[in-house]
């Protein structure tokens, strides 16, 4: 096979590594149904109290910072009415006749350190969601030009609440047709993440769906590695997320990024232009991938894989049954150094919620285990990222091995959480 080389650029330019964004911000907008209740609203900053309220966003956030304010829906920018139902996100008929009538819209900025945006992100998406529901609104994702009902939006904030994150949540690819006939592609939203916002030049039509998933795969290893390297080699174990190593299947090569002039947006966010030096064809596996836990011999496993479950309902007994058996024995024997299980369970929320949460496990002796929560409730307000927790292991709802290579075993009910009503 011949590789495949998507961008050229010149070595002066490639000497440039990517800048890393001084903080990770992002915008949301909620259009009210036509105006908004003032006491929905007082409940709305009353649930961002802990957000220190500012005139204007700093340069560069070294903590959590908001700045809120109403503007008038009519002079904020309202979609043209031909447009409106086309516009991007998940918005429905309704949502459409909610942004034409709305008179008021609720404008809010954040802006925080790249290590402290993942909770505040959900902390204010969760906030959304409920004002949206409350009021019935519309809510912008300025970032990413996407809208969304007040149901979409619910979902999307739970989505964007489960841990470990799918970072497709939170950003868009947009696709710029360019004289010659080829396309550039930009993500829009990476800064959200305290990530620069990607660009590839010159692609072939007959490549922006290949293109448009390496973007996808490269912006979930920069997330999970915490910046974007200058070279990235891409495989499709790169990425720790169950999503993402399905999304990577078929690229192998070097992704190389070098920073361009930053964008004219109000944080002048850095763009990142990427090369890829590689393939789109890598045929998966004929076996399965998936690793024997620490201290099993697979090959003495010679039974063909089993099938993958085709329901939640299959995932979870697939899932429980591999957790009281191989994983169980796995960790009573000791996990290697470094690695790491995560167990899911439920707890029960305020407005008679359930929310599911990922656990760092500590101990499991009888049917207790013990560890430190490892997501940041959204909804739980008794409990915080880093507490210790006590379930019995009847509670688990599914469970993910993180081994230091990378890799990852479990997390089998993941594909099924996601795929809308």
């Amino acid at each position: 096979m011949v590789a495949l080389l998507l961008s050229l650029l010149a070595p002066a330019v490639l000497a440039a590594p990517p800048e890393p964004p001084p903080d990770a911000r992002f915008d949301l907008s909620l259009w009210c149904d036509p105006r908004c209740d003032e006491a929905a609203l007082e409940r709305f900053d009353r649930s961002l109290t802990s957000v220190p309220l500012a005139e204007e966003l700093p340069d560069a956030a070294t903590a959590p910072t908001r700045v809120a304010g109403l503007a008038p829906a009519a002079e904020y920018g309202r979609p043209d009415a031909s447009l409106a139902v086309a516009l991007p996100g998940e918005l429905d008929a309704a949502g459409v006749a909610v942004l034409a009538r709305s008179e008021v819209v609720v404008v809010t900025g954040f802006a925080a350190s790249t290590t402290q945006v993942l909770p505040l992100l959900r902390q204010v998406y969760g906030a959304f969601a409920t004002l949206a529901r409350e009021t019935g609104g519309v809510v912008e994702e300025v970032g990413t030009g996407r809208y969304f009902t007040a149901a979409a939006f619910l979902r999307h904030a739970e989505a964007v609440a489960t841990d470990p994150l799918d970072t497709t949540l939170l950003f868009v690819v947009e696709t710029e047709e360019d004289p010659d006939g080829t396309s550039q592609l930009s993500t829009w939203g990476l800064r959200a993440l305290g990530l620069p916002e990607f660009q590839v030049a010159s692609v072939a039509e007959d490549r922006l769906d290949d293109v448009t998933t390496l973007l996808n795969t490269l912006a979930q290893v920069a997330f999970e590695r915490g910046s974007l390297a200058e070279t990235t080699p891409l495989l499709e174990t790169t990425p720790a997320l169950p999503a993402a190593r399905r999304r990577a299947v078929g690229i192998a090569g070097t992704a190389t990024a070098s920073a361009v002039s930053p964008r004219d947006d109000p944080g002048h966010s850095p763009v990142a232009r990427v090369a890829f030096e590689g393939r789109f064809d890598v045929p998966p596996p004929s076996t399965s991938t998936e690793a024997a836990p620490p201290g099993e011999d697979a090959s003495e496993d010679t039974a063909a894989p089993a099938a993958p479950p085709a329901t939640l309902e299959e995932a979870r007994a697939q899932a429980a049954e591999r957790f009281h058996g191989r994983v169980r024995a796995a960790f009573s024997a000791g996990l290697p150094p470094g690695d790491r299980l995560f167990v899911k369970a439920p707890f029960e929320a305020a407005q008679g919620r359930t929310e599911y949460l990922w656990i760092a496990v500590g101990t499991w002796e009888g049917g207790t285990i013990e560890g430190t929560l490892h997501s940041e409730p959204a909804w739980v307000q008794h409990l915080a990222s880093g507490d210790a927790v006590r379930i019995h292991e009847s509670d688990v709802f599914d469970w993910l091995l993180r081994r230091t290579d990378g890799t990852t075993e479990g997390n089998a009910t993941e594909p099924f959480l996601h795929l809308g009503p």
